[in-house]
């Protein structure tokens, strides 16, 4: 994946170097040069000195063809204005702003943007957030009949109410997490870009799951 951080701090520079590792193509963008220092000399990416939503800085981190961008500056107006450029503008499919202040959390996941808080959430969760695959196994339960997977809500299903899902086959929806909170689920929600929904399915139907997710967006194309 090419994925640009925005930020070269502690968190910033730590998952910058977990995906560079992993042989992602990663872009870290700080102004302060000095700031690049963290990364140490392993680091494999690209080192771009500017400010985070300057549009030729994020040109020059290569945002057109970015696939997931995070934006984890010490500042959430900063995290919020880099992220909304890059998921309005620049339609980069993941985006996560890191925010000290949760309190508007949810109103940025209706825009499409997913939220991490400093506090609780740390290098691993971001990485799961910018690179887990859209619908994955999380866990086998009980006798290894019924699998709990986690599920990054398509677009296509954006706005439809939680019961819905039960159109697309087999499944129970366990939770939902959303602004960095997981809760049980309740009639009558609506879901919204940015959730992740973590189903339980019976065991070897997965692909079944993703082929009914694979349809449904196409209906909403056509």
């Amino acid at each position: 994946m090419k994925i640009i951080i925005v930020g070269c701090g502690r968190i910033g520079s730590a998952l910058a170097l977990r995906l560079s590792t992993q042989g992602h193509t990663v872009s870290v963008v700080d102004p302060q040069r000095e700031a690049f220092n963290r990364l140490g000399e392993n680091f494999r990416g690209r080192m771009i000195d500017g400010v985070g939503f300057d549009r030729n800085t994020l040109l020059r981190a290569g945002i057109e063809t970015a696939d997931a961008l995070a934006a984890v500056t010490p500042d959430d107006s900063s995290n919020v204005i880099i992220a909304r450029i890059a998921r309005n503008r620049f339609k980069v499919r993941r985006v996560v702003a890191r925010l000290y202040d949760q309190h508007h959390a949810n109103q940025y996941q209706v825009l499409g943007i997913q939220t991490a808080s400093t506090a609780a959430w740390g290098v691993d969760r971001l990485e799961q957030m910018l690179c887990a695959p859209d619908l994955a196994e999380a866990v086998t339960i009980g006798s290894g009949g019924v699998e709990i997977v986690d599920l990054h809500l398509p677009p296509a299903l954006d706005g439809q109410p939680i019961e819905h899902l039960q159109t697309l086959g087999e499944l129970i929806v366990v939770a939902l997490t959303r602004g960095g909170v997981t809760t049980l689920p309740k009639p009558g929600m609506r879901l919204q870009i940015g959730d992740l929904l973590h189903l339980g399915v019976p065991r070897g139907t997965l692909s079944h799951l993703r082929e009914a997710l694979d349809h449904a967006g196409k209906e909403v194309v056509a």
